[in-house]
């Protein structure tokens, strides 16, 4: 899992470098930049969880899950922080994102929150399968 946990924290990197350098007033790439960013840490806690002693395979389901509803939570929040630094950054007459921008970013957490539970699940489904 520690190579796993690498290769998403480098992909995160990757992607953070060259949005931040990206010209585009849209959306999309704030939200998958910090759905990257919230996936990659939220590897990096359940392994950082779970690698000391090995669980039981429901703990290891719960769990998770419960890492997927809390990185889905933190996209949002994310996503509103990565908009200001750029908006910092770029420092254009007319900015890139205004506030309805960011209402309408943290206004889909529960969207997010239900896709990171979903996610968590079907990550710890497959190590479950992998597993017997």
């Amino acid at each position: 899992m520690k190579w796993l946990r690498r290769l998403a924290l480098c992909v995160m990197a990757i992607g953070l470098f060259f949005w931040l350098g990206f010209e585009d007033r849209s959306l999309s790439s704030i939200i998958v930049v910090a759905a990257l960013v919230a996936f990659a840490l939220g590897l990096e806690g359940l392994g950082r969880w779970t690698e000391k002693r090995p669980v039981a395979g429901t703990v290891w389901l719960l769990r998770s899950v419960l890492i997927g509803i809390i990185a889905g939570a933190m996209v949002g929040p994310i996503a509103a922080l990565l908009a200001l630094v750029k908006i910092s950054l770029h420092r254009h007459a007319m900015q890139e994102f205004d506030l309805s921008s960011m209402r309408m970013i943290l206004g889909q957490s529960l969207t997010w929150i239900a896709a990171g539970g979903l996610f968590g699940a079907a990550g710890g489904f497959l190590k479950l399968s992998r597993k017997g």
